[in-house]
């Protein structure tokens, strides 16, 4: 288990420590509780509220989520020169229809 501080800005939003166990995380707070449940409700003006009534951002990542992003996917390249260059080349030859439209449509 890891201890860790997750701040906005200069308000805290957790204290505690996190347990990876194959991709999971388990946040326990300092007094030992567990934490960041991710329950949560609509109430019927159309608001998110979490188990304790508080209202929460839907745009706003949980701390498991900033926690996750922390850790960090692996980081892979998803393209390949063979197919930039194919690319360009479709590209060239783009620019020479155009510029050599009136040889090529009568």
């Amino acid at each position: 288990m890891t201890g860790v501080e997750v701040y906005r800005g200069e308000k805290l939003l957790f204290r505690g420590g996190v347990w990876n166990a194959d991709g999971s995380y388990w946040l326990y707070k300092e007094d030992g509780t567990m934490a960041d449940t991710g329950i949560f409700y609509v109430s019927s003006d159309g608001i998110e509220r979490d188990q304790d009534g508080n209202r929460i951002d839907p745009a706003e990542p949980s701390v498991a989520t900033i926690l996750e992003l922390i850790d960090g996917p692996v980081l892979t390249h998803k393209g390949t020169w063979y197919a930039w260059c194919g690319a360009v080349c479709v590209s060239i030859l783009n620019v020479l229809s155009i510029l050599f439209a009136d040889e090529l449509f009568r």
